[in-house]
């Protein structure tokens, strides 16, 4: 497994005391809680294999990692070895036997059994220096490995000192694992490579998988997740049920998605040869998840600075049927999300003929933009939320890792990833203004009101008939920090998960009014709850002025 995929925490170890019953009070799938405790690095990766558990530890330096690694053995609940391995470019994974670890920059393999004893050693005479496509495989015998620069790709034996070039401009990017004789690679451009000592060969290709295992890759399209075996390298889609739906594991048949919610997470745990899902609901921030051979699920949840490592026996999960889609096509609202209700019976200003627009099917994270065109449209723009989102708005995707830490965009600057997809972000307010002008070509017309309260917005424009974009979240639900990465600055940021955009339209006594891009209503919501979600996420607001 590659060291730098997860940005996640451990490790102080303490006896804990375990969880033995199936099922809590409320009737939900209960955890066995693994005899450790406190783990709080900042990045970690989590591997299982045959009953033992890996987990990295990760102290990130300028251009190398403090590299710690935390053998756990499931059946007997008990640690069996922290190595100190020291500081590297490392990759590490599993073996029969017990683990290894590779050192890109010395080009060096070390074996180790599972007490943490030495087995192997073996030094490298290439010249280029190793990228992070190198792994051995789960009996020892064979080592994987490429190179920068060159793309050539190896195979060294183990057992008789032999080293192999078997294909060159190959440009792998990521070890992926094993299986019988051959060693799985990322490609650079995404493609999933089969190596083994006769051959490198492409065994899936589809720019929309992101995730790959041996046995199962999985991607977004732009309204279900994409899936495929490599043994069939037939593509089935599974239908997204929500605009924060993400995977966050992969198994030989299995993947699990999370969806934050107020205090919990929502892990719906896919069985593709059934046909069948589960939910667990766990009331923690995930921070990492993988599947044992038999389905069952390791999930580190908690903080950065106390997380701990829960079992969810796959014994013990009530499933329920989905289908799946031949195409990568929508479902309608109402098959997708739960949708508030708008009190409308009284107000004191409710700004008529504000129109309004569903962010779904078609943009289901593009609720910034959705709100946009709303306010446009009430001043006889003619434009669509396509071609506002085509033309006007700034959006990227660039995510990428160094020195083990994970660059990406800054949301303050572009919409981040593509409103039109399932598996992006969002943007604030200053985006929107960016956009806004570049429309009219007349910085005049538009206003970032961001540090206004509700209350003010409502006196200064609402009472103008002037509605208002207002940052807040979805079903002003609380925020949960998920996606965490480093802007170009080195400044660190957490996307605030439930992020939304609505526009506001008017107030009531009681109430605060809105024409909501989520559910294509206009919704109400208590007024306190509202200022304290607008508070959140910073109390932004964009205004677009009449002529």
């Amino acid at each position: 497994m590659i060291i730098i995929a997860m940005a996640l925490s451990l490790p102080f170890i303490f006896p804990k005391e375990q969880v033995e019953d199936d099922t809590d009070p409320d009737g939900n799938v209960a955890p066995k809680i693994a005899d450790i405790n406190s783990l709080n690095s900042e990045l970690i990766n989590i591997e299982e294999y045959n009953g033992t558990v890996k987990i990295d530890l990760i102290t990130p330096g300028l251009d190398t990692y403090k590299l710690k690694v935390l053998l756990y053995d499931l059946e007997h609940d008990k640690i069996l070895t922290v190595k100190d391995i020291g500081e590297g470019m490392w990759n590490s994974g599993l073996t029969e036997k017990g683990f290894y670890v590779a050192d890109q920059q010395r080009k060096k393999l070390t074996v180790y059994d599972r007490s943490g004893k030495e087995t192997f050693t073996k030094s490298f005479e290439t010249e280029e220096e190793w990228s992070s496509a190198c792994g051995l495989s789960r009996d020892e015998r064979a080592f994987c490995f490429t190179t920068s620069l060159s793309g050539n790709a190896y195979i060294y034996s183990l057992e008789n000192n032999t080293e192999k070039l078997v294909e060159n401009k190959v440009f792998a990017t990521d070890f992926v694992g094993t299986k019988d004789d051959e060693f799985f690679l990322r490609s650079i451009g995404g493609e999933l490579l089969v190596m083994n000592e006769e051959e490198c060969r492409i065994s899936v290709i589809d720019d929309r998988i992101s995730l790959f295992t041996p046995d199962l890759c999985i991607g977004y399209g732009k309204y279900n997740f994409v899936t495929i075996f490599p043994e069939d390298n037939n593509l089935k889609f599974v239908p997204i049920d929500s605009v924060d739906q993400t995977v966050v594991g992969v198994g030989s048949k299995w993947f699990a998605t999370s969806v934050s919610k107020e205090n919990s997470t929502i892990i719906k745990n896919y069985d593709l040869e059934r046909g069948e899902y589960s939910v667990i609901e766990i009331e923690d921030t995930v921070r990492d998840l993988v599947y044992t051979d038999g389905g069952s699920i390791l999930a580190i949840v908690g903080t950065t600075d106390n997380s701990k490592l829960l079992i969810y026996d796959a014994d013990n999960f009530e499933y329920k049927s989905f289908s799946f889609s031949s195409q990568d096509s929508p479902l309608s609202a109402s098959e997708r999300f739960e949708t508030p209700t708008a009190n409308t019976a009284y107000t004191d200003k409710l700004i008529k003929k504000v129109p309004l627009i569903h962010q779904f099917p078609e943009f289901p994270t593009g609720c910034e933009t959705v709100s946009a065109v709303m306010a446009l449209k009430y001043f006889g723009e003619n434009i669509t939320v396509t071609g506002f989102a085509d033309q006007y708005l700034p959006k990227s995707q660039d995510f990428y890792s160094v020195d083990g830490k994970k660059y990406g965009p800054d949301p303050y600057v572009y919409f981040i990833g593509d409103p039109t997809s399932a598996a992006s972000f969002g943007c604030m307010a200053p985006v929107i203004e960016t956009a806004l002008k570049s429309y009219f070509d007349d910085d005049s017309r538009v206003i970032n009101s961001t540090g206004k309260n509700m209350s003010e917005l409502c006196a200064e424009y609402i009472d103008n008939d002037i509605p208002v974009l207002v940052w807040a979240t979805i079903g002003m639900r609380e925020t949960n920090p998920v996606n965490t990465w480093y802007l170009s600055s080195g400044k660190r940021f957490t996307w605030p998960g439930n992020e939304h955009c609505l526009l506001l339209v008017g107030y009531d006594k009681n109430n605060y009014y809105f024409n909501d891009p989520y559910s294509g209503k206009c919704v109400s919501f208590e007024k306190g709850v509202c200022e304290d979600r607008h508070g959140e996420l910073g109390s932004q607001s964009i205004v677009i002025m009449p002529e």
